[in-house]
């Protein structure tokens, strides 16, 4: 019966949500880009 719900609870929520779209904002973009290029910086310099 678990698993029945949870397959109805899944099947609702891409009923509910499958064609919605968000696109992030520019500085969300930035904020990764400078995340990661810091990351490989550490990762380079052996921090």
């Amino acid at each position: 019966m678990k698993n029945l719900n949870e397959h109805r609870f899944e099947e609702e929520w891409r009923s509910a949500f499958g064609e919605a779209k968000a696109t992030p904002h520019a500085d969300v973009w930035a904020r990764i880009d400078a995340h990661l290029a810091n990351q490989e910086a550490e990762k380079i310099n052996g921090n």
